[in-house]
C-alpha cells in the first residue's frame, strides 16, 4: 500500500494487518488501515459473522452497544467502500476499568492484537469497509478515520479523507 502525505505525519504501527498514520500537529487523531478484522465481544471472537464488508457492517448495525449512521458509498483510493460512522450507544456499559470517560467498549479483534479495538463514550469513528482481492485471495480491507474526541470528526475527517484518496494498492474490488 502506498500513501501520499501532505504535511508532517508519523506512524507507530506498520505490521501484518495494520498500518496507522497520525498528523504530527494532532497525534491524538489517526487513520488506521486493517485487513481481515473481525467482531470481538467480551474477550472472544464473535462466530458466524463473515469477514466481509457486508458481514462487518451488519454486525456494527446490530450490536446493542453500538450506534451507526446510515451507510453511504465512499472510496479508499480507487476501491469502492461502504462508509459508516460508529459510536457507543447511550446504554453502552463500560468494559474497561481504565476508561477515561463514562464507558468504553471493545468490538473488533485481530489475531496479532494483544487487546480488542474499542470505542469511548462520545467518540465517533468513521469506518470505510471494502471487499478486496489480491494474490487470488479475498480480504476485508478497513480504513478508520479516528478522531480522539467526537467533536473532532468534522475537522479531522477532511484530513483523513484527503489521505484516503491517495491510497494505492495492488488489489481489486472483490
Amino acid at each position: 500500500m502506498q500513501l501520499t502525505f501532505k504535511g508532517a505525519w508519523t506512524s507507530n504501527e506498520d505490521s501484518i494487518g495494520e498500518f496507522n498514520a497520525m498528523p504530527k500537529a494532532t497525534p491524538q487523531n489517526a487513520v488506521f488501515f486493517w485487513e481481515d478484522v473481525y467482531p470481538f465481544d467480551h474477550g472472544q471472537r464473535v462466530r458466524g459473522v463473515p469477514i466481509t464488508a457486508s458481514g462487518l457492517l451488519r454486525y456494527l448495525q446490530t450490536s446493542p452497544k453500538l450506534v451507526t449512521t446510515r451507510p453511504v458509498s465512499g472510496r479508499i483510493g480507487s476501491l469502492p467502500a461502504t462508509v459508516v460512522d460508529v459510536r457507543l450507544s447511550n446504554e453502552g456499559k463500560n468494559e474497561d476499568p481504565h476508561c477515561p470517560t463514562r464507558a468504553c467498549a471493545g468490538f473488533l479483534g485481530f489475531p496479532q492484537w494483544t487487546s480488542d479495538w474499542a470505542i469511548a463514550y462520545a467518540q465517533v469513528q468513521r469506518f470505510y469497509l471494502a471487499d478486496v482481492e489480491y494474490g487470488g485471495v479475498k480480504h476485508l480491507f478497513v480504513a478508520v478515520i479516528y478522531p480522539d474526541e467526537g467533536s473532532d470528526l468534522k475537522s479531522f475527517a477532511k484530513l483523513g479523507e484527503q489521505l484516503l484518496r491517495t491510497v494505492r494498492m495492488p488489489a481489486t474490488a472483490a
